[in-house]
């Protein structure tokens, strides 16, 4: 059984009346595109400087390739057969010298320049030691070989800015080596 109680026609309104705009939805809406907008802007942005370092690279493989063709060209030419040979003798003919130098070398002293000269068959050694004992026991120990000729110390100093003690010594000795003992 139906209802005694009648619904007034007003409330039977099957039209949309308007209603207040749904504020939160326009706020999300409006967030939506703001972040939408900056995600453009930073794919912009990224696009730039993907084609600027695309441009970077390209000019950087061009300056190696460039340097690349000059160092070929500035390479030298094949050299001669009996230039090669006389170098390589060079090589060999210091080889015994400098085998003979470490035979007598001492852990207490320190190689600060070697001065190899062909002509003349010259060695200068510069070199630092802890004490002018060191010193004089490496000369005695070349002057007793004899491929070594006329060794002898040219100068020492102590070293002045030496925080140790006893400071070291800097000397600097010459010789002339024979080729064959």
């Amino acid at each position: 059984m139906l209802s005694r109680r009648r619904l007034p026609l007003s409330r039977l309104d099957f039209q949309a009346t308007g209603r207040r705009s749904p504020w939160l939805g326009l706020l999300l809406c409006a967030l939506a595109a703001a972040v939408l907008l900056d995600q453009i802007a930073r794919w912009q942005l990224a696009a730039e400087q993907g084609r600027a370092l695309q441009t970077e690279a390209a000019r950087v493989a061009a300056l190696q390739q460039r340097l690349a063709h000059q160092q070929a060209a500035a390479q030298p030419a094949p050299r001669d057969p009996r230039l090669l040979a006389a170098q390589a003798k060079q090589a060999l003919a210091l080889s015994p010298v400098l085998a003979a130098l470490e035979s007598h070398w001492q852990p207490r002293l320190a190689l600060l320049k070697l001065d190899l000269s062909l002509e003349g068959n010259q060695l200068a050694l510069s070199l630092e030691a802890r004490s002018l004992d060191d010193v004089l026991a490496l000369l005695a120990a070349l002057a007793s070989d004899a491929r070594f000729v006329q060794p002898k110390l040219l100068s020492y100093a102590s070293k002045q800015d030496a925080s140790v003690s006893p400071k070291p010594i800097q000397a600097t000795l010459e010789m002339r080596w024979e080729t064959a003992p």
